[in-house]
């Protein structure tokens, strides 16, 4: 019994992780194409 509750708790915390890290790995993407938006519209501007 002890034994599925750790195998349990392992799978929830993998998964728990797994999604903080699409958050953050969708997030980094999100700004970066922002980030890449604005320098080119700041670049066109200056050129």
């Amino acid at each position: 019994e002890q034994r599925k509750m750790d195998k349990a708790m392992r799978v929830g915390w993998g998964a728990l992780l797994g999604r903080v890290f699409a958050m953050v790995f969708k997030g980094a993407a999100v700004v970066t194409m922002i980030g890449l938006d604005v320098w080119a519209i700041f670049f066109a501007e200056k050129v």
